[in-house]
């Protein structure tokens, strides 16, 4: 009887061991990787119905052959001795989620009981769903919903957000391209402004010293020239496409260069720039819609197309602000400076050409001068010569009639 008793005794603690053994690798047995490997969807807290996960299992395959993700979503009671990190780490390293080249595996793991979740990231995904995203969505997705015990609702809409994402899925080989793409393409931008230097020089100079009409005139002249050579040299450098996109970015360098360019001694400095690039955006604004509306480069062509729309609502509103004051007298002050300097221009100007045009009187009167001296001297030698020899001759002469005559 009493080896009865020691025989229960030892099955009853064989019994539990193996209970409570099976409960801390329940969530990591095999069995259910390999559930989860194959279904991409599981659920053993039996908190979602059959149709619910259904419906995402069918969403998870629309966002694989859309975007190429991966994703797998594993629910569970709880995560047991393991750190929510370390059993996500585990799951995801264990089953090796994601495609070798691609590198683009996804787990969410969510512990019920424990109100714990986590995103395992691989690493092609990295950049396209860094971490920053990743705990926003938890924040604001899928927190608010579990709260409310929506659990379905939480994963469907994290399914959505990520069909919303612009996937690049850029290994390290491939990610060391972009950027060497992109440092060729910042060096080559750099390029671009230094070639624009003998334009914006010419257009600054006729636009300050003729008018508006003048240095736009010259401007479009000179661009013909300048978008010649930048497709001689980027179709060179690069792709003919690329060529043309730069040459689309020349008006933008109008307001730095003008900046630049404009004469130390001119006030309101900033305000010409502006005003003075104005006119030069219609080009830039005609280029950029053409690459955004034939398809080409169209991300980029777009953020610059609502930088530009951007400034010139910011100038309207400025306009909309100086009609205001000036109706109500309060920009008078700033227009009568304005004016005054540019009475002081205009009169500095005059003052210029008028000492110009007197320096001119003033040599051509030296020029006569020195030659009316020189034809005086002449003739008083001659008369002196002929005194002295009078001296020698005898006197009684007659007049023939004959002689010269001269005026100065």
């Amino acid at each position: 009887m009493q080896h009865d008793y020691k025989t229960l005794y030892q099955q009853l603690i064989l019994f539990t061991c193996t209970l409570l053994l099976s409960v801390i690798s329940h969530a990591l047995s095999p069995e259910l990787l390999k559930q989860l490997k194959k279904e991409n969807i599981v659920d053993t807290t039996l908190t979602l119905s059959d149709n619910q996960i259904a419906k995402l299992k069918s969403q998870n395959e629309q966002l694989y052959q859309e975007k190429k993700i991966d994703l797998k979503i594993l629910m569970i009671p709880s995560t047991n001795d393991l750190s929510i990190e370390q059993y996500t780490n585990k799951v995801f390293n264990t089953l090796k989620i994601g495609n070798q080249k691609l590198d683009n595996g996804l787990l969410l793991v969510v512990a019920k009981n424990d109100h714990k979740m986590r995103f395992e990231v691989g690493y092609g995904l990295e950049g396209d769903f860094p971490d920053i995203q990743a705990g926003r969505m938890i924040r604001n997705t899928l927190a608010p919903n579990f709260k409310n015990n929506d659990y379905y609702q939480g994963f469907y809409q994290v399914q959505q957000s990520l069909l919303k994402l612009d996937i690049l899925f850029s290994n390290t080989l491939d990610k060391q391209k972009n950027i060497l793409t992109a440092f060729n393409f910042y060096v080559q931008l750099f390029l671009s402004i230094l070639l624009c230097i003998p334009l914006y020089w010419l257009y600054t100079r006729a636009t300050v010293n003729w008018g508006t009409s003048a240095g736009f005139g010259i401007f479009t002249a000179c661009l013909v020239f300048e978008i010649f050579i930048h497709i001689f040299i980027f179709s060179y450098l690069q792709t003919p496409k690329i060529a043309f996109f730069i040459c689309s970015l020349i008006p933008l360098y109008a307001p730095l260069l003008i900046l630049i360019f404009l004469p130390k001694n001119q006030n309101h400095k900033l305000l010409k720039s502006v005003l003075y690039s104005l006119p030069l955006q219609i080009f830039s604004i005609f280029g950029l819609g053409i690459f955004y509306f034939v398809d080409f480069f169209p991300k980029a062509a777009l953020v610059l197309l609502q930088c530009l729309a951007i400034i010139f609502i910011l100038i309207f509103l400025r306009y909309l602000q100086f009609l205001y004051r000036f109706h109500h007298h309060t920009e008078n002050a700033y227009l009568t400076s304005f004016y005054n300097q540019y009475l002081k221009e205009k009169e500095r100007q005059q003052a210029i050409d008028e000492e110009f045009k007197r320096t001119n009187v003033a040599n051509h009167s030296n020029d006569s001068s020195s030659s009316s001296s020189s034809s005086s001297s002449n003739s008083s030698s001659n008369s002196s010569s002929s005194s002295s020899s009078s001296d020698d001759r005898d006197s009684g002469g007659s007049s023939g009639g004959g002689g010269a005559s001269g005026s100065w």
